[in-house]
């Protein structure tokens, strides 16, 4: 009987996906929960002292493996745990600094690096707002990931002549107020790679829809909540894809690289679209894994 840790960083309906999908990797693979495997599930509620405890939890358990979710949680558990795996789905593993590098970590950590470059994306973005000028980066103060992906996108707009606006937030109040001074005056909301900003997706989609701007997001929930596009992970199969991660290490391998997530999982919401007026191409359509009509 193994017994597997598992952390998310919080109670999000994706983290719940990707340990959903997590498990069905490793049952796929003959580890099956209440025969030869069991799980220890401790969600973090976004609180380091809480991850802390949790790690500490693990290690009186003296489980076999870990499965972290995002990549603060990931960072609290390679620093208290040294020898113990832990294979994680993170957006940035490299930049954050959980591993080395994608071919040799060097630590204890492996996973899967679940991000879609802004080069990916903005073929769908000039598709459906070609006369784009300015987007509005939602992201929460204090977000790594989210960092990494502003400073990215800041770059990658710039060489585009699109103006990039800096929205941090730390609270709902915080947001109705800074994403309401500015909406008016850009052509689309970003909701950015930032797990701890889905607390906040019903008030972006009520001020976006309320202005008539339409929300692009690397968070699925948000584009199946009222959103209009959504390119980035499917959380569910990138659970399937760090279970097999997982069962390497628990066969006996030693030395694994980081994969990332070869393509993308698009969701493109027509119903929010067309109350906004934007035509979706036939091509966007064509190549969404969800439709949402």
């Amino acid at each position: 009987m193994y017994t597997i840790g598992i952390s998310p960083w919080g109670p999000l309906d994706v983290y719940e996906e990707s340990i959903e999908g997590f498990k069905e990797g490793l049952a796929l693979n003959g580890f099956i929960e209440g025969e030869n495997v069991e799980f220890i599930v401790r969600s973090a509620e976004f609180d380091l002292e809480k991850q802390i405890d949790i790690a500490d939890e693990f290690v009186r358990e003296d489980v076999d493996l870990i499965y972290s979710i995002t990549a603060q949680g990931t960072l609290i558990l390679k620093a208290t745990i040294k020898d113990k795996p832990i294979v994680f789905n993170a957006i940035f593993p490299v930049e954050t600094g959980i591993i080395d590098s994608f071919g040799q970590s060097g630590n204890n950590c492996v996973g899967i690096a679940a991000n879609s470059p802004v080069n990916n994306q903005y073929d769908y973005f000039y598709q459906l707002l070609p006369d784009m000028k300015s987007i509005a980066f939602l992201h929460y103060e204090g977000e790594p990931n989210s960092e990494i992906q502003k400073n990215e996108f800041l770059l990658f707009f710039a060489q585009k002549g699109i103006t990039v606006h800096d929205v941090e937030v730390f609270s709902d109040e915080d947001l109705k107020k800074k994403l309401t001074a500015i909406i008016s005056g850009v052509d689309m909301v970003y909701f950015s790679c930032d797990n701890p900003l889905i607390q906040h997706e019903k008030t972006i989609n009520q001020i976006a829809a309320a202005f008539k701007k339409p929300v692009f997001s690397c968070a699925g929930s948000v584009v199946r909540r009222g959103g209009m596009l959504h390119i980035g992970a499917d959380y569910r199969t990138v659970g399937r894809l760090t279970a097999v991660k997982a069962v390497q290490i628990l066969n006996g391998a030693e030395s694994l690289r980081t994969d990332v997530i070869e393509n993308p999982y698009i969701i493109i919401n027509l119903k929010s679209a067309e109350e906004l007026g934007i035509a979706v191409p036939d091509a966007i359509t064509s190549a969404a894994d969800e439709v949402i009509s």
